[in-house]
């Protein structure tokens, strides 16, 4: 399926040629990973509906699994110096935690954001640093990992979001010194897209994506002119929908689908009355076809929370519940799952 759509998008550049926006850094050596979709190996440590907690007032990722309809702590993770990592920039502004497995590395990886201005990479179960990098004043967002070994980050560019931007990692690279980036507004998500092998990104106001170029020495990101939208409010967040390939929940001053294909953004959703909502921080979802809502509620900081909503939908409405977090204040609540959808 990938293979295909990516064809037929050469065809359609070769076709309709149209302005790109490139941009390129020299690594060295050649870089010749392709992409690809493998199996993963079991892991049953979080529960089956693993939901992580970007907790800002105690610094953590806390990992609970919901399938009971309670909350059941299973893991809380910190970064340690011990474990490798500088940890120059974290602070107390983590706002994303990701789970993905790499085959590069070898073992299952925790990823996460502080806009503080960190990032970095984990090894799970060992909790080894694997990569960072330190990113002050640019308040780093979102991470996500692509299948090549490429870790891809979206920093909002803090007080000045003019300045905001989407690097791809050479994760090769020493403090994360090597990197394609290409400038967005407001910059808030990536997203990697298996089946058309390309990485969606969301800033404030649209929707990207980028092809990643690793088969030369120039690890480049190049723009699809056809895909994307450019009719977006206040984007902060951008979420697989598990099992489906076309279409994608934008969070932020509103909640909608996006839909790949036809770059559209979808208002009439199924339970779209009871889900929408503003100041949406994340919106996830769990293969059983629920979805968890967090939206600011001014706790501990105004951009926090101490809980999220999970929906279930019947024919076009929804029902909800709330999960409550004592003594917690996290920025998103992530489903922790390593698919990418």
């Amino acid at each position: 399926g990938g293979l295909v759509v990516k064809a037929a998008r050469t065809l359609l550049d070769q076709l309709f040629p149209k302005g790109q926006d490139k941009v390129s850094l020299t690594l060295g050596e050649a870089k010749t990973t392709a992409f690809e979709r493998i199996s993963l190996p079991t892991l049953t440590d979080f529960g089956t509906k693993p939901i992580a907690l970007a907790d800002q007032k105690n610094a953590s990722i806390a990992v609970y699994d919901i399938a009971t309809g309670k909350s059941v702590l299973k893991y809380e993770f910190i970064p340690q110096k011990t474990n490798g990592f500088s940890l120059e920039g974290y602070g107390n502004r983590v706002d994303e935690a990701r789970l993905r497995y790499s085959k590069k590395w070898g073992t299952y990886i925790i990823m996460f954001t502080s806009s503080s201005g960190y990032v970095g990479v984990a090894s799970y179960p060992e909790e080894k640093c694997l990569f960072e990098a330190e990113l002050k004043g640019t308040s780093p967002h979102s991470i996500e990992y692509l299948p090549s070994g490429l870790v891809a980050v979206a920093s909002s560019g803090g007080s000045d979001t003019s300045k905001g931007f989407i690097r791809v990692y050479s994760s090769d690279s020493k403090n994360g010194n090597g990197f394609a980036e290409a400038k967005l507004t407001s910059a808030h998500a990536v997203l990697w897209d298996e089946t058309r092998e390309i990485l969606w990104a969301m800033g404030s106001s649209q929707i990207l994506a980028y092809e990643i170029n690793t088969d030369s020495a120039v690890l480049s990101m190049k723009k699809i002119e056809a895909y994307g939208c450019k009719d977006m409010k206040g984007g902060h967040d951008l979420s697989a929908i598990c099992g489906n390939d076309d279409q994608v929940w934008v969070g932020g001053s509103i909640i909608r689908v996006f839909d790949k294909t036809t770059g559209k953004l979808l208002n009439n959703y199924a339970g779209s009355a009871q889900i929408n909502s503003n100041n949406v921080k994340c919106i996830c979802s769990f293969p059983d076809g629920t979805f968890a809502r967090t939206v600011a509620t001014d706790v501990y900081a105004s951009h926090d929370t101490d809980r999220f909503k999970l929906f279930e939908i019947s024919g076009t409405t929804a029902t909800s519940k709330d999960f409550v977090f004592d003594g917690r204040a996290f920025y998103k609540a992530r489903s922790f799952y390593a698919e990418y959808n």
